[in-house]
């Protein structure tokens, strides 16, 4: 009786922490997304012209995603709990002070900062997502992902509307009160769960060696940054394909929100009803179905360009906690780095490549061409995981229980 006890309240305490820890996704990526529907708006705030704000575009990828190797190393070597709620404050803060410069060296300063908040959260609260589920990790992390993705839902329109209303200085008051949540959320969590006891990992059938699992994750990271051009891509060129429609910044928000609506539930559909012996299948499967839909993307719009946004995000979203799992186990004694690659990266390069595709078609006018760019990528994509090495084969090793650092 006393062991099952023991095992029922360690679940409960796995259980309330990723809970916690899907709802601070939630919303740190609520005040990440909050830029997307902005980028026309920053652009005419700071009278650049599209050479010059491609630096902005960068700015802010390299910093939210590909520095979260950077993190992920000082999770793996430190205890890097406090990043947790760190970053996230100074994210806010930076963010929230948008619209109080028109200076495009300062505001690639202040989304520099921004995005460096937000991705110190992402490695450890990553690996404390799949540590809450050892034995079904590709489903803790797309619950944490949903988490993600509904806060992308939410951001973009929250944006618009306020800056609808109150231009970009009224993100000061609309996004600084979030600092308060984060300050609750650190102290319930603090004073309401323990640290969460899982048994290591040990893996077989990986790539042998140490040479084999970097060529694994390599891979990983060729298939990711193919899948996240488009994933990040799709959001920015319909900001400036709606704008050039005349649409309202409020509309973009929509419009961007129903793709990583998508996304979302799609990381929730894997979650749910993947198995472990159909995620190969479901990784070259989907991008494929994705392809068409996002070719026709722009000969959409009203309800229809809803309808397809949210069936594109949903095919290419369903493979992301797939990748993020795959680079945790291949490297077990290092897993931050493993999920940062395959989530932190991919998203930095992708997201990069994307800016490029979009800002150099921009000023042609022909910004619907960036779409069956996508379309073309997502395929590449499914073709290259033919070369994808076989998932690693989790089991329980029978070892006394790992730790997982306290939040």
């Amino acid at each position: 009786m006393g062991g099952s006890f023991s095992e029922m309240n360690s679940d409960a305490q796995s259980s309330r922490l990723l809970f916690a820890l899907i709802a601070a996704h939630f919303l740190v990526d609520v005040v990440a997304s909050i830029i997307n529907p902005l980028w026309p708006t920053l652009q005419r705030q700071t009278g650049s012209g599209d050479g010059e704000f491609l630096w902005l575009f960068v700015a802010w990828n390299v910093a939210t995603s590909a520095s979260q190797i950077g993190f992920a190393v000082v999770g793996d070597r430190f205890r890097g709990h406090w990043l947790l709620w760190i970053g996230p404050a100074v994210a806010i803060c930076c963010i929230s002070a948008l619209g109080l410069t028109r200076s495009l060296p300062v505001l690639c300063l202040l989304v520099s900062c921004a995005g460096l908040g937000i991705a110190a959260f992402h490695p450890e609260a990553a690996l404390l997502a799949g540590n809450c589920l050892p034995g079904r990790r590709s489903r803790a992390i797309s619950l944490f992902q949903l988490g993600g993705f509904l806060g992308q839902t939410v951001g973009p329109i929250y944006s618009g509307f306020v800056v609808d209303r109150w231009g970009t200085p009224g993100l000061l008051p609309a996004v600084g009160w979030t600092l308060m949540i984060i300050a609750a959320a650190r102290f319930l969590i603090r004073n309401g769960s323990e640290p969460v006891e899982t048994s290591y990992i040990a893996v077989s059938h990986a790539p042998s060696g140490e040479r084999g699992q970097w060529l694994g994750l390599a891979m990983l990271l060729v298939i990711g940054v193919l899948r996240i051009i488009p994933a990040a891509g799709v959001p920015m060129a319909l900001a400036f394909l709606e704008s050039a429609r005349n649409s309202s910044t409020a509309d973009i928000g929509v419009v961007q929100a129903a793709f990583t609506l998508g996304i979302g539930g799609g990381g929730l559909l894997c979650g749910l009803y993947l198995q472990q012996h159909q995620e190969r299948s479901i990784l070259w499967l989907l991008p494929l179905i994705a392809a068409p839909i996002l070719w026709l993307i722009p000969a959409t719009s009203g309800f229809l360009l809803l309808l397809a946004c949210i069936a594109g995000g949903l095919l290419i979203g369903s493979t992301m906690p797939i990748l993020i799992s795959f680079g945790q186990q291949l490297l077990p004694r290092s897993p931050r780095v493993g999920s940062s690659i395959t989530m932190g990266l991919s998203w930095g390069l992708g997201g990069g490549f994307a800016a490029l595709i979009v800002m150099t078609l921009k000023p042609r006018g022909d910004i619907e061409q960036a779409f069956p760019l996508f379309a073309g990528l997502a395929l590449l994509s499914s073709v290259c995981c033919l070369w994808l090495p076989h998932p690693p084969v989790l089991y329980d090793a029978g070892k006394p229980a790992q730790l997982v650092d306290p939040v």
